[in-house]
C-alpha cells in the first residue's frame, strides 16, 4: 500500500498537524515504508501458532535493593514549616 500526497495532506488535517510541503515529501517516503513492513507483518501465517504468556523463557532479572542516595533529611527537614518526629505535618486535606 502506498500513500499518496493528498492521503498524506488528508492525514495530517484529521491529526491536526500541519506540514510544509517539503515536509511532506520527505515523510511520505519513510511512511510508505512503514505501511509496507505492517502489510508484510500482516502476510505472516500464525494460524498453529501459540500465544506466549510472556516473552521471555525465564525470570527478569532483578537489581539488589540497595540505597544509592544519600540521606537529606537532616539538611531538608529543617526548612519546612512543620515538622514531627523527623517527618513533614501538613493539613489534613481528607474528612474522617
Amino acid at each position: 500500500m502506498s500513500l499518496s500526497q493528498d492521503d498524506l495532506i488528508r492525514l495530517a488535517k484529521l491529526s491536526l498537524l500541519n506540514f510544509s510541503e517539503a515536509e511532506l515529501n520527505a515523510l511520505q517516503p519513510r511512511l510508505n515504508q512503514l505501511t509496507n513492513v505492517i502489510a508484510e507483518l500482516a502476510s505472516i501465517d500464525t494460524q498453529g501458532a501459540q500465544p506466549l504468556i510472556h516473552p521471555f523463557d525465564g525470570t527478569a532479572p532483578l537489581r539488589t535493593d540497595a540505597v544509592t542516595e544519600p540521606d537529606y533529611r537532616d539538611q531538608v527537614l529543617p526548612l519546612s514549616a512543620n515538622t514531627a518526629d523527623s517527618h513533614y505535618v501538613v493539613p489534613q486535606v481528607i474528612e474522617e
